[in-house]
């Protein structure tokens, strides 16, 4: 059996600090911080005993390295500080003579002389974690941590089995059991088991509203009054809670809707035949696909253009999708003519009669047969009357003539559409 070089005779089985790690402690006081063990190696030792001396940077014999469970300071002794480490189940086939922690510079800082133990592997017919705990005693144990999880533990694997085993068994008990915990209502029995449902009802602040029936229509929900009575049906659409509209805000996919302001509500689009993207609007894809338009042909489409346009409802003369009409249409007025005067000359003018007619007034003188005076005849006599005279005369030729025309067309553009009154137009994805 050797013993440490030392010269002082020392338990069998012992832990001590290398000089590595004293010197990094004293280093890590100093500065302030802690000395971090992250593994853990364990060894055979050659197959003998072993008895570890400070000046020790290796194992005699390693056949395992690992991480450390965890390192804590003892609560019986503050000089004390306590290593875990476990070895698997899965690995083995060896013996356990010695053991050593590392630091995360891999420098051993730890060395003991543990009990010897065989290490059996998987297979071998006897599965076991095998579990070592090692004291090491320093003036200040509490400048020693784990690595960076001080707080996990491994458990062996028959144990938390068993346990997980025990609290399945314990649930499903709880579940199965009729009342597992008194006092409490049972779902099974639906509210039913409840010792005064009116009590219950004004315990959770619950009025006459609450024993209301309720419809499945549209207009069906009881009005809660402020007075905490059911009232008379509400109109669904004008419900608010908190000033908020019950009824959904976004339509449904692909409905054109009129829309007064000039923002866009969130889920719709203006309809101005923009392209859009197939994926990011599926939705809407998958109802309108390329009525509107293709887009590029692969990865986007047309949404509606209703600029400037009115709606006509699709049938046997037009299909969802078709354009026509003009909001304006030229209108022209063929053969505006106009006839510029010509005087005409006698001959010129048409075959025509003037007639007049005037009255004529004459005197019948009658001589007697006695006899004459100087300068006078006395024996003359008058008889006078009137009589009409017609008189005519026929004028004009006849003759041709011709009278300058002045034509042309006269194009007007004419506003051919209703009366109307403009809004926007939003499609919803």
């Amino acid at each position: 059996m050797r013993l440490p070089t030392s010269g002082v005779v020392m338990s069998q089985y012992y832990a001590i600090l290398t000089e590595v790690g004293l010197a990094k402690l004293a280093q890590a006081e100093a500065d302030g911080q802690k000395l971090q063990l992250v593994d853990f190696a364990v060894g055979d030792g050659g197959g003998d005993y072993v008895a570890p001396e400070s000046s020790w940077t290796a194992l005699t014999h390693e056949v395992w390295r690992g991480t450390l469970n965890r390192v804590y300071v003892s609560e019986t002794d503050e000089q004390v500080f306590t290593i875990e480490g476990v070895v698997p189940r899965e690995v083995g086939g060896w013996y356990i003579r010695e053991f050593g922690a590392l630091d995360s510079d891999g420098d051993l800082i730890v060395i003991a002389a543990v009990p010897e133990r065989f290490k059996p592997a998987e297979g071998d017919g006897a599965n076991l974690d095998q579990h070592i705990r090692v004291l090491v005693r320093y003036s200040n144990a509490d400048a020693v941590s784990v690595n960076d999880t001080p707080d996990t533990i491994l458990a062996r694997k028959d144990y938390v089995d068993a346990a997980d085993s025990q609290l399945m068994e314990a649930i499903a008990q709880h579940r199965d059991s009729a009342a597992p915990h008194s006092g409490h209502a049972r779902i099974s029995e639906n509210l039913a088991d409840l010792t005064s449902t009116e009590a219950a009802r004004d315990n959770l602040g619950l009025k006459d509203a609450a024993t209301r029936a309720v419809g499945k229509l549209v207009g069906e929900l009881p009005a809660y009054e402020d007075n905490g009575d059911g009232g008379p049906v509400l109109d669904v659409p004008s419900l608010k809670v908190n000033g908020h509209s019950l009824v959904p805000e976004r339509g449904i996919p692909g409905t054109v809707s009129e829309w007064t302001g000039d923002f866009l509500p969130d889920g719709a689009l203006w309809c101005d035949g923009r392209t859009v993207s197939r994926t990011e609007y599926d939705r809407l894809f998958n109802i309108v696909g390329t009525k509107f338009g293709e887009g590029n042909g692969e990865t986007t489409f047309n949404v509606p253009d209703r600029r400037n346009r009115v709606a006509v409802g699709a049938g046997d003369q037009y299909e969802v999708g078709d354009k026509g009409g003009n909001d304006q249409r030229d209108h022209s007025h063929p053969n505006n003519l106009s006839v510029s005067g010509h005087p005409l000359r006698l001959g010129q003018m048409p075959s025509h009669d003037h007639e007049s007619a005037r009255d004529l007034p004459w005197v019948n003188r009658d001589r007697g047969s006695g006899p004459r005076r100087s300068g006078r005849d006395d024996s003359t006599s008058f008889t006078s009357r009137t009589e009409q005279a017609v008189m005519s005369s026929s004028r004009g030729g006849s003759e041709s003539h011709m009278h300058g025309l002045t034509g042309g067309i006269q194009n007007t553009t004419v506003d051919v559409r209703q009366p109307y009154e403009a809004t926007n137009f939003i499609i919803w994805y």
